[in-house]
């Protein structure tokens, strides 16, 4: 069930994704430009991440530090291997290009993006009263 309950949680988060690209590249890169557009809609999605964490982190048990990182660690795997996979095997991109993705000076703050996604599940348990040192 903790596997079904992931995948389903990081569903959720790969729409919120394509929501927000979209809404990067028809709105957000029309009006303001690129070098805003990239670093913006990077911000926009780890908040997107946290609030559905936030939203979802109550159906996970147990509730365990070990049990929130490894769903972290599971999402990144998750989101590179989709990265990858849809980047090379869909869009038929080479994998320097899709490396690109992970260049911060070009104002993409996917990196950023995994690593909320890797502490979000850990951080948000942690808020939320999960875990702690009382526990």
């Amino acid at each position: 069930m903790f596997l079904i309950k992931a995948i389903a949680i990081w569903f959720v988060m790969v729409l919120a994704a394509m929501a927000n690209g979209i809404f990067r590249e028809k709105i957000v890169t029309v009006y303001l430009g690129q070098s805003v557009a990239l670093p913006a809609s990077g911000i926009l999605l780890s908040v997107f991440i946290l609030i559905i964490v936030y939203n979802a982190i109550d159906y996970i048990v147990p509730k365990k530090a070990s049990i929130f990182l490894t769903l972290g660690v599971f999402w990144v795997s998750l989101t590179l291997m989709f990265e990858y996979g849809f980047g090379y095997f869909v869009l038929g991109a080479e994998i320097s290009q899709i490396n690109q993705v992970f260049n911060v000076s070009s104002g993409n703050l996917f990196v950023w993006v995994v690593v909320v996604t890797l502490l979000s599940p850990l951080l948000i348990a942690y808020l939320k009263g999960y875990i702690g040192n009382d526990r």
